[in-house]
């Protein structure tokens, strides 16, 4: 992974705004709900009910921006809402979010080495493992819950790699980066 001396300078600023952001996390307003309702069936609602106050206002504010362009599509916008949601399994605290997520950008070979589910993922590992296996969880989750099958593709690959070189030509790859670029956004 090639990071560009913009991101660097960037990614400290940005990762303490989410940071600061998520201190002060609210539970969701009543029309933000009616918002979710609207995308999720009850039983997906439950699901989200499940994640942290910062993971349910992180998962709106990524599906309100998909929904400009994919107003539609409700297999993405859940996927929007329900991204985070294998991190509800094992709650990290926040400290231990901004260390993984600083120890992925800025020491991936570390990262790929502590997140290794084959470690002990209860030691001081236990950050690192979780953050790289809730995409996986939460796949497993949305299927649970009756997601499409869609959903659950997305919310599995939301951390995966798309290819800098690919023509986009597979529209859930399309699906993905879109979504990705939404939850790196917000």
């Amino acid at each position: 992974m090639v990071i560009k001396t913009a991101s660097l300078v960037r990614l400290p600023a940005y990762r303490a705004w989410q940071f600061i952001h998520a201190l002060g996390a609210r539970s969701l307003g009543l029309d933000e709900w009616d918002e979710v309702a609207v995308v999720l069936s009850p039983a997906q609602q439950a699901l989200f009910r499940q994640m942290a106050n910062h993971d349910q206002q992180h998962g709106l504010e990524v599906m309100r921006a998909l929904a400009r362009q994919y107003a539609g599509n409700q297999d993405l916008l859940a996927a929007a809402l329900l991204h985070d949601v294998g991190k509800a399994l094992y709650p990290l605290r926040l400290w231990e979010r901004s260390l993984v997520v600083l120890a992925r950008v800025l020491r991936p070979s570390w990262f790929q080495r502590w997140s290794d589910e084959r470690q002990d993922p209860w030691g001081w590992r236990r950050p690192f493992v979780l953050y790289q296996h809730h995409p996986k969880w939460g796949a497993e989750m949305a299927a649970a819950a009756g997601c499409a099958p869609l959903t659950g593709r997305l919310i599995g690959r939301h951390h995966d790699p798309l290819p800098p070189t690919s023509p986009m030509d597979d529209p859930e790859d399309m699906l993905l980066r879109d979504l990705q670029q939404a939850d790196g956004a917000h």
